[in-house]
């Protein structure tokens, strides 16, 4: 699937520069986009600031989305780096 934005994930420049709709975030982060909804819903990001929403359509910042999600990523990646390791090892019983 091919982003609807720039290479950077940005849509456009200016003002409107590291805004991400909740299906490109989502798609980067690896996550539901029901889950960034929940966040948005449960006060993790400031409406206005960190999010918006736009007739139906949520956007997020880039920024924000970092300081929320990127420790989830940085461990599920981890965590499929150990299987990956343990798929390859020959574990004594």
């Amino acid at each position: 699937m091919s982003s609807r934005y720039h290479e950077s994930g940005a849509a456009g420049r200016g003002r409107f520069e590291g805004l991400l709709s909740l299906y490109d975030a989502s798609v980067l982060w690896g996550l539901d986009e029901s889950t960034i909804r929940k966040a948005i819903a449960a006060g993790r990001f400031t409406i206005g600031e960190d999010a918006q929403k736009f007739g139906k359509q949520w956007v997020v910042t880039k920024e924000a989305m970092s300081r929320e999600f990127d420790g989830r990523r940085l461990m599920r990646r981890m965590d499929a780096m150990i299987a990956r390791i343990d798929d390859k090892i020959n574990w004594p019983d």
